[in-house]
């Protein structure tokens, strides 16, 4: 692959997400660069990828961030939180390589305040906008089977345990790739990730749990909005997560 796209970029273009989610994604990386647009087309070109329908002479149509303090954004995110009566929230810390990112259910406004408060410039707050995780109760025998169910129909899963008190509590992923496996070794891996699964249920029996899909950022079908904490001008401008 000739271009120097970052490898998640390239990667999604292989795995042949819609055009887009592409844009964001190479939005994402790095909006002030202004060779990313062309990078991003060429490797869409040598994909043979089709190039999003209506774009410009780039071929890429970048949108303006948003800022957490936007109405743009906070009015969305309080009407879902409203009509839920919870919020998932995908926070992303700037400049971490990965590893500044984490899921979290929240079930109020002071939750939501608090998730915020815990940023800095740059973080970036992903809300699902749609009530998701509807595997709900107590962490049974019952639960904890239609759950690895639910993993052998959709090969992931994303797991919340309830926290006492009213903060906000971390979501857990499972996700088996065959495409990441060696084939010999694939039944090792789903073996394995099913084991956290179990341990996940017994570390927490009789706690109340949620249960569902994994999530990905990326999905259109998903519907989500994404505000970035602003610089200290108040501009938001995204960083490389």
């Amino acid at each position: 692959m000739s271009s120097q796209l970052p490898i998640v970029a390239t990667q999604a273009l292989m795995d042949g997400y819609k055009s887009t989610s592409l844009v964001l994604l190479a939005s994402e990386y790095d909006p002030m660069m202004a060779d990313i647009a062309p990078l991003f087309e060429a490797t869409m070109r040598e994909l043979n990828i089709q190039m999003p329908s209506g774009s410009n002479s780039s071929g890429m149509k970048f949108s303006e961030p948003l800022s957490t303090e936007s109405p743009k954004f906070i009015e969305p995110v309080l009407k879902a939180l409203e009509q839920n009566n919870e919020l998932i929230v995908q926070q992303r810390f700037a400049y971490t390589a990965g590893s500044g990112a984490g899921w979290h259910l929240i079930r109020g406004v002071s939750e939501w305040q608090e998730l915020l408060a815990s940023g800095k410039n740059k973080t970036a707050y992903t809300v699902i906008l749609e009530k998701e995780l509807p595997l709900r109760g107590t962490a049974n025998d019952e639960l904890q089977s239609e759950s690895i169910k639910l993993f052998d129909r959709l090969g992931d899963l994303m797991i919340g345990v309830f926290s006492e008190g009213d903060s906000y509590f971390p979501l857990y992923s499972f996700e088996w790739d065959t495409r990441a496996s060696v084939p010999k070794d694939a039944e090792k891996d789903l073996a394995k990730t099913k084991e956290k699964i179990n341990q996940l249920f017994e570390k927490h029996r009789g706690r109340q749990i949620a249960v569902g899909r994994d999530l990905w950022i990326w999905d259109e079908d998903i519907a989500q909005v994404t505000g970035y904490i602003p610089d200290e001008d108040g501009v938001a401008r995204p960083g490389a997560y």
